[in-house]
């Protein structure tokens, strides 16, 4: 909350104030210019979290797929965001229970 809260207060205040001089050029051109910094940002904090945390293929897999998911089958981010707790939690079971009778 504490870091998405700046974020939708102060895209709600300029999206108030933007209907009201929408045919501004000036805005028109800074709005054209922060979509490139957007973009930039991002594909930054995905390099970073992809260095980070992809560390073997199986990782990598997982992140094919998931983008597979979100991007050609349309899946919604509420329902993968379940059908990945629940394949998490899957796998914690399997992994607690093979440990139990010595299977790593």
């Amino acid at each position: 909350v504490g870091i998405t809260l700046p974020s939708v207060i102060t895209i709600s205040v300029i999206a108030f104030f933007l209907n009201q001089v929408a045919e501004n050029r000036l805005l028109e051109k800074f709005f054209m210019g922060m979509r490139a910094a957007v973009f930039a940002t991002i594909v930054v904090t995905f390099i970073g979290l992809f260095k980070k945390n992809i560390s073997n293929r199986s990782h990598l897999i997982v992140v094919l797929l998931s983008f597979v998911a979100l991007t050609v089958f349309s899946i919604s981010p509420p329902q993968f965001l379940l059908a990945g707790l629940v394949f998490a939690s899957l796998q914690y079971v399997l992994l607690k229970r093979g440990t139990k009778h010595g299977i790593h």
